[in-house]
């Protein structure tokens, strides 16, 4: 309690803010002890505090300062008591202080832990150096104003209002003189010593508000002027945010902007994940692996929990975020203080933004203000970039569609078709290696198509190959059964893996996906890279199963024509077949009814062909003829060599090195023991490569004709 006391004398009037207790001493007119004294108000004489001296500095100008109050000894030893006594119990004092204020000052019992613990701090070092000050051990006039000033200007003070610090002070100063001063000896103060150490302890503290309050109207402006430049910053920066489609500068833009205003090094935006328990980091500034993007994070383990459920900016300090998921940052150290803001769209959370700081600061009201009109900002940039980029994403989905189907379409064969499906598959999760195989559940195994990304006599050495998916591990099991895409980080050290049979790829992670049509799996694909671990979106994924989907229609596709163009080759085949009898049946029918001999020998010398004008010429059956050696049939030798013939003019043996030979006559005895004369003609078959493949052999029966060439001979003679 405090009261004012107002002094006469000679005609001159001073107010002072006197401690109640002294008061009572004065008017009492006795001390403590029982003492009396009486206080002498006259004379017309300066008080020594209010008076000034010049004074040279260290090598400089003479300078005018005030001279602090000057005391008689026992006030002097008193002051310096007292200074030294609240040094040693300001921890106990600065505790007793603590309830005071928490009793008395409602704006301060509501404000946190640790921004009331700094308060305490600077109001306790406010009050060490004042009693120094008036113990004249410490600052001079002017550096305890200007020490005053930078109290003033703490960003921690400006959580409450001026009024209120002043009513911290002059608390504080009480639970001091009421603690402290009853047993300093109050009765070796003479009525004059008393006056004068009241009237400097009253301009003393009228500095210190004076400091303060001064202080308040800078910070007060400064904040003004602040808020005024950030909120245009902010229009600007909204025109630009929300003009901008791509999400991944929009978030950067958000984070940057935000650590702008609140001064925060480090920061990161979140989205809700799908079902709301979950968020995941979309953008980071200055935070260390593994908080990158993609990082997901329990929603009621951050401090945005706390930030939705408030609807507004929240703050926090050390203890307070204990047990929260918190960042690691880049530079090192931990971060000890951090400021959520929830990001909303059509007054529902889809976010939010966080900043951090590895120093533990307090987040005013200005703070949390440009925070809280920057969100709906951001919220609206956000949507308008998401939108977009789904847009985007779609149209660009459908032209990969689009070039999927045609070139699939325009493939020659089958394996062409699976080259193009790999190949658009791994451009399109942005991998160097996609593999695919079928599918065929009646029997139950997986045939290896293609790959892409392999070498060639890779893929040649693995076509074909089957294996049924229980066989081969428990991801494409997985896929294959339950028709769900299974992504392993790691194949060297995932259970579900069977790294054997990804070895030969050199995969350091893999993404088993189904394709599947109607219900039933058609197909399972591997994309994985040799080269990195790569982190798939939601986003990402969307988009390599939407082209899985286009993927498993195209190779339907590509079966549908390979099981046509088979058809049709058999089809062909068959017409072929059915051209080539119905030619062959034609040949044989001329060869049968043939008046000359004729038999076909291949490349082994054997006879393939024996017409039934053969049979009577050369006296041998069919039956007996086919596959016989020709040397048996036209010299009668037994067991000839194959491919090979001794006998020199063969015409047969001739017509396969590529001569013309031309028997004129031979004569030729039979199995019977009778001897005709025969003639002959000789013919080759080639292959495509030009080669001799078969020899016709055509004999005709010149008996008749010798025999009238002999008697026309023989009646020439006659004649």
């Amino acid at each position: 309690m405090r009261c004012l006391l107002f002094l006469d004398s000679n005609d001159r009037a001073s107010l002072f803010d006197i401690p109640f207790r002294l008061l009572l001493y004065l008017k009492s007119g006795s001390s403590p002890h029982g003492r009396g004294f009486t206080a002498h108000f006259g004379g017309r004489k300066r008080w020594p505090g209010a008076a000034h001296r010049r004074s040279r500095g260290p090598g400089g100008p003479r300078r005018r300062v005030p001279i602090g109050f000057r005391v008689e000894r026992p006030a002097g030893v008193m002051l310096e008591e007292l200074s030294g006594k609240i040094s040693l119990q300001l921890d106990d004092l600065v505790e007793e202080m603590q309830g005071v204020f928490e009793k008395n000052v409602p704006t301060y019992a509501g404000l946190p832990d640790s921004v009331k613990s700094d308060i305490r701090r600077l109001i306790a070092e406010l009050i060490r150096q004042t009693t120094r000050y008036m113990a004249g051990t410490g600052l001079s006039h002017e550096e305890l104003y200007a020490f005053a000033r930078r109290v003033g200007r703490n960003r921690t003070l400006q959580n409450i209002p001026l009024g209120d610090l002043v009513q911290l002070l002059y608390l504080a100063e009480s639970v001091i003189w009421e603690g402290m001063l009853p047993g300093m000896g109050e009765d070796r103060l003479t009525p004059r010593e008393l006056v004068g150490f009241l009237r400097m302890q009253g301009e003393m503290n009228a500095n210190l508000v004076s400091a303060l309050s001064a202080s308040y109207l800078e910070i007060k402006d400064e904040m003004i002027g602040r808020q005024l430049r950030e909120l245009h910053g902010l229009l600007e920066v909204g025109r630009t945010i929300t003009s901008t489609t791509d999400p991944e500068k929009v978030f950067l833009q958000i984070l940057e902007v935000a650590a702008g205003i609140i001064r925060s090094p480090m920061g990161a935006v979140y989205l809700l994940e799908e079902g709301g328990g979950e968020i995941s980091l979309v953008s980071q500034v200055g935070l260390a692996p593994p908080w990158v993007k993609g990082r997901r994070v329990e929603l009621r383990r951050s401090l945005l929990h706390q930030a939705i459920q408030a609807g507004a900016p929240v703050g926090g300090v050390d203890e307070e975020l204990r047990g929260l998921a918190l960042p690691v940052p880049l530079r090192g150290g931990r971060v000890r203080s951090a400021v959520s803001c929830p990001i909303m769209k059509d007054d529902q959370p889809i976010g939010g933004l966080e900043l951090y700081d590895v120093r533990p600061r307090t987040y005013d009201r200005l703070d949390m203000a440009l925070l809280a009109a920057f969100a709906p900002q951001a919220g609206v940039a956000i949507e308008n970039a998401r939108l977009f980029d789904l847009e985007r994403r779609r149209g660009r989905q459908m032209a990969m569609m689009k070039e999927l189907a045609e070139e699939s379409a325009a493939a020659v064969n089958f394996n062409q078709a699976m080259g193009v499906v790999v190949r658009k598959m791994a451009e399109v999760a942005g991998v160097d290696k996609c593999l695919l195989y079928l599918y065929y559940p009646s029997e139950d195994y997986l045939e290896f198509a293609w790959g892409y990304g392999l070498p060639a006599p890779v893929n040649q050495r693995l076509r074909g190959t089957r294996r049924r998916p229980h066989d081969v591990d428990e991801m494409t099991f997985k896929a294959v059964s339950e028709r769900e895409a299974v992504l392993v980080e790691d194949v060297r050290t995932d259970p579900r893996v069977d790294y054997e049979h990804l070895k030969p790829f050199k995969l350091a992670f893999c993404l088993a996906l189904p394709l599947v049509s109607e219900g039933r799996t058609v197909g399972v694909m591997y994309l994985g890279d040799s080269r990195r671990k790569k982190v798939f979106s939601d986003e990402d994924l969307e988009m390599i199963k939407s082209m899985a989907s286009q993927a498993t229609v195209a190779v339907l596709q590509a079966q549908l024509r390979e099981r046509i163009r088979v058809r049709e080759r058999r089809l062909q085949e068959l017409e072929a077949s059915e051209r080539i009898f119905r030619e062959r049946e034609r040949s044989e029918a001329i060869v049968a009814a043939n008046p000359d001999a004729i038999m076909v020998v291949d490349r082994q010398r054997t006879i393939t062909l024996f017409n039934p004008a053969a049979a009577a010429l050369f006296g041998w059956r069919e039956e007996e003829a086919l596959g016989r050696h020709v040397h048996e049939i036209l010299y009668g030798e037994e067991n000839p060599p194959e491919e090979s013939c001794g006998r020199e003019g063969c015409p047969v043996e001739a017509s396969f090195r590529g001569e013309i030979p031309v028997l004129t006559e031979m004569e030729y005895q039979r199995r019977n023991g009778e001897k005709v004369w025969i003639s002959g003609s000789f013919s080759v078959i080639r292959n495509r490569k030009r080669q001799i493949e078969n020899v016709i052999c055509v004999f005709r029966d010149i008996t008749e004709q010798k025999r009238l060439q002999h008697m026309a001979l023989v009646e020439k003679e006659l004649n």
